[in-house]
């Protein structure tokens, strides 16, 4: 159900908007990966949950750029 969800709102984002997510997501899994090398992030699954919504951004996005 919330996978349904995240899609939902992803896919009624305008191509600028899902950009400025991008690269919002892709700035925080490089702040992920830097506090998991430190040693300083409590919880590791949101590495794999932030890589899933930039995967999903991305298809997002190249759908919306297919519909040109």
């Amino acid at each position: 159900m919330a996978k349904a969800k995240k899609e939902a709102v992803v896919s009624e984002k305008t191509p600028k908007q899902l950009e400025t997510l991008l690269a919002t997501k892709q700035a925080d899994l490089l702040g992920y990966k830097k506090g998991l090398a430190a040693g300083e992030l409590k919880n590791p699954n949101v590495i794999s949950a932030t890589k899933r919504d930039i995967a999903r951004i991305k298809t997002a996005l190249a759908g919306k750029e297919g519909d040109k």
